[in-house]
């Protein structure tokens, strides 16, 4: 138990430390904790193994993931929102047609129709965008 609040402590510091280094280049700092993330989703050999896998590091994981999107709406302006409301609209329209086209020709060249390839794509597309 000792091993998980010291690995803890030093994902925290860590995460603090790259999110100053990323503002210098105008990266919000939430971004530090998604690259950590990453990389520690890489090393989950070794030692460190059985502290990844622990049910308290778990539940720890889960409420770091809600905790992150918290402080991402909470950092939404609904003023910015309204004035970039057209470009959000339109350029999300056009990444779903794309998206959805490049999905019908996955699709089809896997030998689907025409109408499954377009179905499958286009529900891909909008839940891929959303997310």
């Amino acid at each position: 138990m000792e091993i998980l609040f010291a690995l803890l402590a030093l994902i925290y510091f860590v995460s603090i430390v790259f999110g100053k280094f990323l503002e210098r280049f105008k990266i919000p700092w939430i971004f530090s904790a998604l690259f950590l993330g990453m990389i520690l989703s890489l090393i989950q050999n070794g030692a460190l193994q059985s502290t990844f896998k622990s049910e308290e590091f778990q539940f720890l994981a889960n409420l770091g993931i809600i905790f992150m999107l918290f402080i991402i709406g909470f950092e939404l302006e609904v003023s910015t929102l309204r004035r970039l409301s057209k470009f959000i609209f339109t350029s999300t329209f056009f990444i779903i047609l794309i998206d959805a086209f490049m999905g019908i020709l996955v699709l089809k060249s896997f030998g689907y129709p025409w109408l499954i390839s377009l179905i499958c794509a286009l529900s891909f597309a909008t839940v891929g965008e959303a997310i």
